[in-house]
């Protein structure tokens, strides 16, 4: 029986065919003890290649016209996103830019982000970041025809156009909705 030590100022280097990706770029990120990271790279997002970035995917939408990614944050991990230079982003909450040589860096703040990324004004796609925390709380439903997230600290179960919450022990609970697309 092992258990993790917290494993402090990490950084990753990925050997590919077109060169090598290290991230994050500056820094590094702590991973804390019984913690794990599955961190994507080169990742196609609707034509736009996401380089790396230092949060999980949870989710990809599955609507052609209006494309969403959801990635969720590990604890104590600042959630970075790093795009070709080429890309655009629309920043919504939580999040800053920073352009430097053939990339563009966007960085979330702690809690939840949002921003649009495109590809000269095309292939706009929205990206939510959550922390992990609110991702496991996370639920897709449909309303009115449509995807939505749900977050509650009960289970929520839908059967048709009605919820059933189940909270076991606690006759109190959080639910908050958030539009997909």
């Amino acid at each position: 029986d092992t258990t993790l030590s917290e494993k402090r100022n990490i950084q990753v280097r990925v050997k590919t065919v077109t060169g090598d990706i290290i991230f994050p770029e500056a820094g590094g990120f702590s991973l804390k003890s019984e913690e794990n990271v599955i961190f994507p790279f080169n990742l196609n997002m609707n034509g736009i290649n996401l380089k790396y970035a230092t949060a999980q995917l949870l989710m990809k939408g599955d609507d052609a016209n209006n494309p969403y990614y959801v990635f969720f944050a590990p604890e104590g991990i600042q959630p970075q996103f790093s795009f070709g230079s080429d890309a655009l982003v629309d920043v919504g909450i939580g999040a800053t830019t920073d352009k430097k040589g053939n990339r563009l860096l966007v960085k979330c703040e702690e809690g939840v982000a949002e921003f649009t990324v495109s590809l000269n004004g095309r292939n706009r796609t929205r990206v939510l970041v959550l922390p992990k925390s609110l991702a496991l709380q996370s639920y897709v439903v449909t309303l009115n025809g449509r995807k939505h997230l749900m977050f509650s600290d009960a289970i929520v179960l839908q059967d048709g156009n009605s919820f059933t919450l189940l909270s076991d022990g606690k006759n109190s609970y959080s639910l908050s909705v958030y539009q997909l697309y």
